[in-house]
């Protein structure tokens, strides 16, 4: 049996206080896609970052992979999260009109791919100016 590393102090910090936004966040009768866009590419980058704490496997690739695999993952999860995002929000506050309509939380959840596609480009592009 493996057990996983200790996560750092500082990404547990940060988790804390991206649960606190997101809370604040949900209290707001505010309506904005970039902001919703932005706490989802946040979460997706500390979901990522505790996968890496915890399954060190990826560390076992090579930088263009591995960069590739956390653009991807980075990416697709930016877009599916503001999507659920959205879509709690709405369920939360239960307005007769709603605070995101489900063509808009589907028209965000449908650019996943495109995201991920996105992410894997930035993840390469890191990796080779990384090796630079």
């Amino acid at each position: 049996m493996e057990i996983a590393r200790k996560h750092p102090r500082w990404l547990a910090l940060l988790t804390l206080l991206s649960g606190l936004v997101a809370f604040g966040w949900l209290s707001l009768e505010e309506n904005g896609i970039l902001s919703v866009t932005a706490m989802g590419v946040c979460l997706a980058l500390l979901g990522v970052a505790h996968m890496l704490y915890a399954y060190p496997v990826l560390g076992r690739l090579r930088h263009a992979v591995r960069y590739a695999l956390i653009g991807a993952l980075s990416g697709g999860g930016a877009a599916f999260a503001a999507a659920g995002l959205m879509f709690l929000k709405t369920v939360i506050h239960a307005h007769a009109v709603p605070d995101y309509p489900l063509s808009t939380i589907l028209s965000m959840a449908e650019r996943t791919p495109i995201w991920a596609a996105a992410g894997v480009l930035l993840g390469v592009a890191a990796a080779l100016i990384r090796s630079r």
